[in-house]
């Protein structure tokens, strides 16, 4: 991501005047025609000069830029947009009023956030005031210009970026109330926009896994806390009833239970196949083959094996189809350049959930550098699912 600033020579907060006038020094100084040595280098410059001037001189444009800038500032090993990402097409979805004013509003809800969001476990209710009342007038005001915005012909990458940056930091704040359900579901939605080549998806990806553990987490304390609560109001009827016995003999006749004290123990889940076995499912025919990108599905962080089907996103279509055991993770190989989503669901040994998963999107891609072609080496961790958990990221079985 190129630092329009640093081309410019300002400072990140300068006023729009002093980037005019820094422009127009630097277009003097660089011109083809004025300036004096390589006339190809002074063209770059003016070339970058333009681009950054453009962007910043534009209200609307420098509001995205520097949301993004603050994000991937501390992050310069995240990979870079390609010039000009940033540059609306003329007359495109990202230059219409509804592109404009879904960047404003993210914007504004990104600022509201770091103002009023305080880390910490003393300020969790007001953190979850703060966050539901965001988010509420977030969405109210999204609603309809996302809805125009959608519609619209042109590129929308940098508008969708700003949606995901925007429900990534929702998810966050939320977390920090304890609304684990609410986080979730933002962070679910800003996986729908935040593509693999955001400068910011590593760091996401690692707040939604932490969403997703903690609210396991704190599920599997309330269900600790309810069994301990039904032992202890137990052995309160049973010894009371003891006590009363011991004390008024013949009063009161002592119950026989209908089972035995170390009964009582929490109920088991699922057993994990066992003969499940990681790789190509050899039923399913192997498409998708003219490239060679690759795609490496981690499942080390799941107790179950998993079934898993890789769609193309553009066809509809299931290219592959693969299994892999619990602790272990499988590699796809040769893949055609193209946007892509993973679908699985966890394998007992008796019976099959009613529920399966789906990733967010994938893009895989084939790029010219000089005489070289890259193809995309990605990487996918699959979270855990425990059964019977509620997800807003589930499916139908069947449609895995």
């Amino acid at each position: 991501m190129k630092d329009y600033y640093e081309i410019l020579e300002v400072h990140p907060k300068a006023s729009p005047e002093i980037i005019k006038k820094a422009y127009q020094t630097l277009a003097k100084k660089y011109h083809p025609d004025t300036a004096y040595g390589d006339k190809e280098q002074a063209a770059a410059r003016m070339a970058d000069l333009n681009e950054a001037y453009r962007v910043l001189s534009d209200e609307a444009q420098r509001r995205r830029y520097d949301l993004m800038y603050s994000v991937t500032a501390d992050y310069s090993a995240a990979p870079a947009y390609a010039p000009g990402d940033f540059a609306a097409a003329p007359g495109g979805a990202e230059d219409s009023p509804a592109g404009k004013r879904i960047s404003e509003l993210c914007a504004e809800t990104v600022e509201a956030l770091e103002r009023e969001i305080r880390p910490g476990k003393e300020h969790e209710a007001a953190n979850r005031a703060a966050g539901e009342r965001l988010l509420t007038r977030f969405e109210r005001e999204l609603a309809r210009p996302l809805a125009v915005f959608e519609s619209q012909p042109g590129r929308k990458e940098a508008v969708h970026t700003s949606l995901g940056l925007a429900y990534w930091r929702l998810a966050s704040a939320l977390t920090w109330g304890g609304d684990f359900g609410a986080a979730e579901r933002c962070a679910e939605t800003a996986s729908r926009y935040i593509t693999p080549d955001a400068p910011f998806y590593r760091n996401f990806q690692r707040t939604y896994t932490a969403i997703r553990e903690r609210k396991t987490i704190r599920r599997q304390k309330k269900r600790g806390n309810g069994w301990l609560i039904f032992v202890c109001v137990l052995l309160t009827v049973v010894f009371g009833t003891a006590a009363f016995a011991a004390l008024f003999p013949g009063k009161l006749p002592l119950p026989r239970l209908p089972f035995s004290l170390a009964s009582l123990s929490a109920p088991s889940g699922p057993a994990p196949r066992r003969d499940a076995v990681t790789g190509y499912d050899p039923s399913q025919p192997l498409l998708g083959n003219e490239g060679y990108c690759e795609l490496t599905v981690d499942n080390t962080r799941n107790d179950m094996p998993v079934y898993a089907r890789l769609w193309n996103m553009q066809s509809e279509v299931p290219v592959r189809a693969f299994t892999i055991r619990q602790g272990e993770s499988f590699t796809l190989k040769g893949l055609t350049p193209g946007r892509y989503e993973v679908r699985y669901h966890v394998l007992y040994e008796n019976g099959l959930p009613e529920f399966g998963v789906k990733s967010g999107p994938l893009r895989l891609e084939q790029t010219v550098a000089g005489s070289e072609i890259r193809y995309t080496r990605s990487a996918l961790t699959l979270n855990p699912e425990k059964p019977g958990a509620p997800s807003p990221a589930r499916i139908p079985r069947g449609q895995v």
